[in-house]
């Protein structure tokens, strides 16, 4: 072999090792392991063995996690990390408040996935290491190699055997099979067992189709499915003792009682029922989801709120009754359930500790420190559909969203209000953003804060410009809005935001504008995403090559795309590009489809004769829009669809428009080529706001000169 060959081999057996480091489920782990030929197997031993330093498989887990022998990691996290249940081992030690630090360059989940992978080698290395020798030394060594039950105690270490497991808990050696005596034994025992439970017991291989032998090993879910039947029954069991106990303690009324242990009954009659045909089990299956909608009905109901911990127990509820709605839909995909099944125990703890809050004050602390941490990743599960890439005008540096951190935007009276609100409710107001840099400072600002207020109340009127500037890049950047307006007043633009009065509950506003979950349209992650970012990718980049074979092979879920998107944005987009959440679903621009689209006042005596001074600019070259020309209802919807398709766009300031300060705002999160122009008789150009104070605005007379600047503009980019 060449040497060019050689580290030819070495990259690819590199970037297969790569992606194994990335799977969380041990099957993935396992085949891909199998997949392996024997030369790469000891090639990838050595790899991990030289990441994990040399150290032994009974000091991996110390590797892992440093803090273990010190902290105490329970024996559950440990096993189900070392028997390949990789994400559910993180998961528990997370819920147990375990430290997971990064070493040695990796992810922890990296440095989880290689040690099960450094366990499945080391087992098919010994496996080789048999199927290599005589068949004469091979019948010496091992006696029999038929299929047998599993080793009750570790062969090295004495260790009692977890259900299941193939690996001991301890030590990471492999469990032997027993003899065929015993073996022969356990069939006599099982031989009068009705087919339905014997048809649980298969024995798979762990085989590997480049090798001429194979050596057989129990499957290790034969066990828990012979005991399936037990172990949900004993489920449902202890579900209706909590039942019991909430009512004996006054958590749960009598009547909620009856009516959730009814319906337990009810689902593990379900459970337990046979389907005869596949469209008795489409009936069933419907009869599932229609219980799971009662039960979120009756278990996410709070009862009247009399002190702040049960009004946040109420506003809980609404978040809690998404999940089950999400979860409870047929077309999701495995890494979303697993999302919500954590966010729903998550929110259920919430809950639990909210009962247990003795006054306001221990309420505000856990607000601070669990329920708005959660609500911020239920916001952003339910965004995950409307991820889309974004080259924002002020670019995109590496920012923290606070879960408790306000931003602001408009005069000093109604701050002044929200500063008050936010110091009882322990959330940190943003400081104002004056002087030099002011719109970068703006920007980064609404990038950390989970919620923003906007102040559109007559007092501020001469920032009215500026905020509504500010709340449209809020909604491209999916953070959630309070806007505030006189008494008696409504919105001076078509939005979809419900406005708080300055005379009413300014603080149950922002509980409950905290406590609002987006609802976007259902669908997967644009395939139009997928493409724009891998469009933007180095090509010959490790990960990249690897992430884009996995997202064209796969069928990943939305949950899944998301992971490897932003993987690949925080390694490409060198702070000009990213990923964004926006309040509505991205589009993106056509290559063969070129389309300017036209933002300005409509009912202005000059804009009609604009409009059309514009449109003829465009010509037959390129295609001119209006956002009063889309036919949508829902106007800023279709306008935002518009400046997502749209390769040019021309913002007209004059007057300083709320509707058009509030679309440039959106162009420019985007980071849609722009021409800002104005009339040079309005006097706009002197009083432009902070944000937009130092920018190009090109001043016209007649709609003659404002046709030519259009069609130079449009001239630069062809």
């Amino acid at each position: 072999m060449g040497f060019l060959d050689s580290v030819k081999n070495r990259l690819a057996l590199n970037l297969k090792i790569t992606k194994i480091s990335l799977m969380v489920n041990r099957n993935d782990v396992v085949q891909a392991c199998q997949s392996l030929s024997k030369d790469e197997r000891a090639g990838a031993l050595k790899v991990i063995e030289n990441m994990f330093r040399w150290q032994s498989v009974a000091q991996i887990t110390g590797v892992l996690f440093p803090n273990y022998w010190s902290s105490g990691v329970s024996d559950e996290a440990l096993d189900l990390v070392k028997g390949g249940y990789i994400q559910g081992g993180l998961d528990v030690m997370r819920s147990q408040g375990q430290p997971i630090q990064p070493q040695y360059g990796m992810l922890p989940i990296q440095q989880a996935a290689l040690s099960f992978a450094w366990l499945i080698l080391k087992a098919l290395e010994q496996r080789d290491a048999t199927t290599t020798l005589p068949a004469s030394s091979r019948a010496s060594s091992l006696p029999d190699t038929s299929p047998a039950t599993e080793a009750k105690f570790c062969p090295a270490c004495g260790t009692p055997r977890v259900l299941g497991g193939r690996f001991c808990a301890k030590c990471g050696a492999e469990f032997v099979l027993t003899s065929k005596t015993e073996a022969a034994a356990f069939s006599d025992s099982t031989a009068a067992r009705p087919a339905s439970i014997q048809q649980h017991d298969s024995v798979h291989e762990f085989s590997d189709p480049k090798m001429h032998g194979t050596s057989p090993c129990v499957n290790q879910f034969s066990q828990a499915s012979r005991a399936s039947t037990g172990e949900t029954d004993e489920l449902f069991r202890q579900l209706q003792m909590v039942i019991q106990q909430g009512q004996q303690n006054g958590e749960v009324t009598a009547e909620r009682g009856d009516a959730l242990t009814a319906m337990v009954e009810r689902f593990q009659a379900l459970t337990q029922a046979q389907a005869s045909s596949p469209t008795e089990l489409a009936a069933r299956s419907t009869q599932m989801h229609e219980l799971v909608g009662r039960f979120k009905s009756i278990y996410t109901t709070p009862k009247a709120a009399t002190n702040r911990a049960e009004r946040i127990s109420q506003l809980l509820s609404g978040v809690r009754a998404y999940l089950f709605d999400e979860g409870n839909k047929p077309a999701t995909g495995q890494g979303e359930r697993n999302t919500l099944l954590n966010l729903l125990k998550e929110a259920g703890h919430t809950n639990y500790a909210l009962q247990a809050a003795q006054d306001d004050a221990a309420t505000h602390q856990l607000e601070h420190d669990q329920i708005r941490p959660l609500i911020l990743g239920v916001r952003r599960f339910a965004l995950r559909r409307n991820l889309m890439v974004a080259e924002p005008f002020l670019g995109w540096s590496a920012v923290e969203v606070n879960p408790n951190r306000v931003f602001f935007a408009g005069g000093n009276d109604v701050r002044q209000e929200v500063s008050s609100v936010c110091r009882t409710r322990h959330l940190d107001l943003a400081e104002r953003a004056i002087g030099w840099g002011a719109a970068q400072m703006r920007w980064t600002q609404l990038r950390e804060c989970a919620l923003a207020v906007f102040d559109l109340t007559s007092g501020s009127k001469e920032d009215w410009p500026s905020v509504c500037h500010s709340l449209g890049t809020a909604l491209a950047l999916g953070v959630n809005p309070v806007v505030v307006v006189d008494a008696d007043s409504v919105l001076p633009f078509d939005l979809d935001v419900h406005p708080v009065q300055s005379d009413g509950d300014l603080g149950a506003a922002l509980d409950e504008a905290l406590f609002t979950i987006p609802r976007v349209e259902t669908g997967a992650l644009s395939s139009d995403t997928v493409a724009e970012v891998l469009r933007r990718c180095d090509q010959q980049h490790a990960t990249t090559i690897m992430l884009r074979k996995g997202l064209s092979e796969a069928a990943l879920d939305t949950t899944e795309v998301e992971t490897s998107l932003t993987l690949l944005a925080s390694i490409n987009g060198r702070g000009k590009w990213a990923l964004i959440r926006p309040a509505w679903l991205g589009f993106y621009p056509s290559l063969n489809d070129r389309r300017c689209f036209h933002i300005m006042p409509f009912s202005e005596p000059w804009s009609n004769d604009a409009r059309e001074a514009v449109r003829s600019a465009c010509s037959e070259r390129v295609r001119y829009r209006r956002g009063d020309e889309t036919g949508d209802p829902n106007v800023i919807r279709s306008i935002w669809q518009e400046i997502c398709r749209a390769t040019d766009v021309v913002v007209d300031l004059t007057g300083l428009n709320l509707n058009v300060c509030l679309e440039l705002a959106l162009c420019q999160t985007l980071g849609r080529r722009t021409l800002l122009v104005a009339r040079s008789d309005s006097g706009t150009i002197n009083r432009l706001f902070p944000e937009i104070a130092k920018l190009q605005v090109h001043p016209y007379q007649t709609c003659l000169s404002l046709e030519r600047t259009v069609e130079q503009f449009l001239a630069q980019a062809a």
